[in-house]
């Protein structure tokens, strides 16, 4: 993954990937994520967006921190960083097209995820709503408004003290094919999830290539599960202070 922008303005970061398309194979037979990190007002919270649990969804970190040694095979060594959420359940809040119910294959790939990293996190489906913003949100759009060549994008906001997210978009092309969306929403969740960077195993959903079927490998799983384990580790060493809001920036000229 290559960063066109970090610029520092607060404690806050708001990082912003895309899924471009390949010319050689339509619908995205190629996935490559830019990303931007943008730094963002106030402390967490991303337009409403997220923000920390209820205490029952808080999640402890145990001791001592795990090594990478401890989730093999992984590709930490690849990515800038695996953040994490400090809760146990991250809402996903579905804005389908007018033309299409979109929640069946944002399921899929929320079963995907939950096979594999439920232990420590879990995405559950909830109604869009002004009055509880889910963490997530996931919306289909034209792909003229996105960057060139893109299929897919998300931007997450994280707090600069502990790296714990508070809120996630992506957005994906409404153009293309179920199987295509459904990888394409497996791997964006990735993202959300905390994952900045990529695999350099074309069999790894991470990867930069898109490819089917769609399947999460151990290497993704252990990634995951490493990230969770050592981030999460440093935030209970080392507490966010108190959340506000903040909007999540999606920058121009990429």
């Amino acid at each position: 993954m290559t960063f066109d922008v970090f610029a520092m303005i607060a404690n806050q970061v708001s990082f912003h990937g895309r899924i471009r398309r390949n010319s050689g194979f339509p619908f995205a037979k190629a996935v490559s994520l830019s990303a931007m990190l943008l730094m963002v007002g106030a402390l967490s919270g991303c337009g409403g967006g997220g923000g920390q649990g209820s205490p029952i969804d808080t999640v402890q970190a145990s001791s001592p921190t795990p090594t990478k040694s401890s989730f093999i095979p992984n590709y930490v060594s690849n990515l800038a960083t695996v953040r994490h959420w400090n809760k146990a359940i991250v809402t996903v809040g579905v804005s389908s097209p007018p033309t299409r119910d979109m929640t069946s294959l944002v399921q899929q790939a929320v079963d995907l995820w939950a096979s594999k990293v439920s232990q420590d996190v879990t995405f559950r489906i909830v109604p869009l709503s002004a009055n509880a913003p889910a963490d997530v949100t996931i919306r289909w759009v034209d792909p003229a408004t996105l960057p060139a060549d893109a299929i897919g994008r998300t931007d997450v906001v994280y707090q600069n003290s502990d790296q714990a997210l508070t809120s996630a978009r992506v957005q994906v092309s409404q153009t293309l094919p179920d199987n295509f969306q459904v990888q394409v929403i497996t791997h964006e969740l990735g993202h959300a999830l905390g994952v900045q960077g990529h695999s350099a195993d074309n069999a790894d959903l991470m990867y930069t290539n898109s490819h089917l079927p769609t399947a999460i490998t151990s290497s993704d799983q252990n990634t995951i599960l490493w990230g969770y384990s050592t981030t999460r580790a440093a935030s209970a060493s080392a507490p966010a202070p108190g959340l506000s809001t903040a909007h999540s920036i999606c920058g121009s000229g990429e």
